[in-house]
């Protein structure tokens, strides 16, 4: 599945009024890093709020479970996990006040982080994984 089907509509129940394209990077773009990550591609988006605020949305999609653990390890060792809360008991991963938080469908590794105060993060991240798991056809 091609990585621009992940790209969620902007969701006018959080506010949003346009999403940017950031960046969408295939593993033929990149291939000595993407193999050695076990990386199929990667996409960042920003959900941009009438407000000024927005969610900045990292998406990667790994090639395997134990690739996607690697990368999740690596990206979030578990000493930096001190202090956050859990995304909720059908989400695994983790949140940290309205900064950051992760979550995985699959072996697509879903980070999203918020600028200027974007509120409902971790509303706004377990509607993504959602929407991910709709689409994504090996959950």
């Amino acid at each position: 599945m091609s990585i621009e089907r992940l790209r969620m509509a902007p969701p006018q129940a959080f506010g949003v009024e346009k999403v940017e394209i950031k960046s969408v990077v295939q593993a033929s773009q990149a291939p000595q890093l993407f193999k050695q990550e076990g990386l199929l591609s990667s996409a960042y988006y920003k959900y941009w709020r009438a407000d000024g605020s927005a969610y900045k949305v990292r998406l990667n999609i790994y090639e395997s479970q134990p690739d996607l653990q690697r990368g999740w390890d690596k990206r979030f060792p578990a000493e930096t996990l001190t202090g956050t809360d859990a995304l909720g008991d059908a989400w695994p991963g983790f949140i940290q006040g309205e900064k950051i938080a992760a979550t995985r469908v699959d072996t697509v590794l879903i980070e999203i982080t918020t600028s200027k105060g974007a509120p409902q993060l971790a509303e706004f991240t377990r509607q993504y994984a959602a929407y991910v798991k709709a689409l994504w056809p090996a959950s």
